[in-house]
C-alpha cells in the first residue's frame, strides 16, 4: 500500500516548453477559478487506487491545476498530485506535492489526452513556498 513517504521520482529530462501556452477548459461559472492560471508543461503524477498514473500538468493557479493524462476520473474524486516544478536556473527541479479534488474531466481530441480540472485541497512540505513563488514570478 501506498503510504506518504517521498514523491514519485521522475526519470525525465525537463521539459523545455515549460512555459508554452495552452487554452484552458471550458468550465462553468462555478467551476471557473478565481486566479489566473499560469500555462505550464511540468512532469506530473496523480496517484489512483495508491499507483501512479504518470502525466502533465497543463496550468496552474492559487486554487487549482490541470491535469493531462489517460485517465477519465469521477468528478468529486480526491488525489494526490506529485509535480516536477523546474528550478528558476532550469539545472533542476523541486518535487512538489498536492491533495486535489476532480471539478471536470473531458477528452481532449487536439490533446489526445483527458483534461481534469481540479482545485487544490491542500499543499504538502514546501510545495506552498515553490508554487506561490512561481506564480508571483509569473503574474498569478
Amino acid at each position: 500500500r501506498y503510504k506518504h513517504k517521498s514523491a514519485i521520482e521522475f526519470n525525465l529530462p525537463i521539459d523545455d516548453a515549460e512555459n508554452s501556452s495552452s487554452p484552458a477548459a471550458t468550465a462553468s461559472p462555478a467551476e471557473k477559478r478565481q486566479h489566473p492560471r499560469i500555462p505550464v508543461h511540468w512532469q506530473a503524477a496523480l496517484m489512483v487506487q495508491q499507483r501512479p498514473s504518470m502525466g502533465k500538468l497543463g496550468d496552474l493557479s492559487r486554487g487549482g491545476l490541470t491535469f493531462l493524462g489517460e485517465l477519465n476520473l469521477a468528478v468529486g474524486t480526491k488525489h494526490q498530485v506529485f509535480m516536477r516544478m523546474p528550478t528558476e536556473d532550469r539545472t533542476g527541479y523541486h518535487q512538489l506535492e498536492v491533495v486535489a479534488q476532480v471539478c471536470s474531466c473531458t477528452l481532449s481530441a487536439a490533446q489526445g489526452c483527458y483534461r481534469v480540472g481540479m482545485r487544490i485541497l491542500e499543499m504538502r512540505g514546501n510545495t506552498p513556498q515553490h508554487i506561490m513563488h512561481f506564480l508571483h514570478v509569473n503574474g498569478g
